[in-house]
């Protein structure tokens, strides 16, 4: 913005425009690459959660529990 306004200013404005730019550029690459670090580490929490349930559910069929019960708490009478 100063250099559009006040370019004059600057003892060598077009070599603060190439500076800016080139931060800019690193700025977005470190945001670029620290992005792709969370969505891989997004999947792999998801896969954690995957396995986690294939577990519980393997353990609950090894101790004989199917998980279908034949009963409900909501029909259950409260007197």
């Amino acid at each position: 913005m100063l250099l559009e306004a006040a370019s004059d200013d600057f003892e060598e404005p077009d070599l603060v425009r190439k500076l800016l730019r080139g931060l800019r550029e690193v700025r977005m690459a470190k945001l670029r690459s620290g992005v792709d670090v969370l969505d891989a580490g997004g999947g792999k929490i998801a896969a954690s959660r995957e396995q986690q349930r294939k577990d519980r559910d393997r353990e609950e069929l090894e101790n004989g529990y199917s998980g279908t019960a034949d009963y409900d708490d909501d029909e259950m009478d409260m007197q």
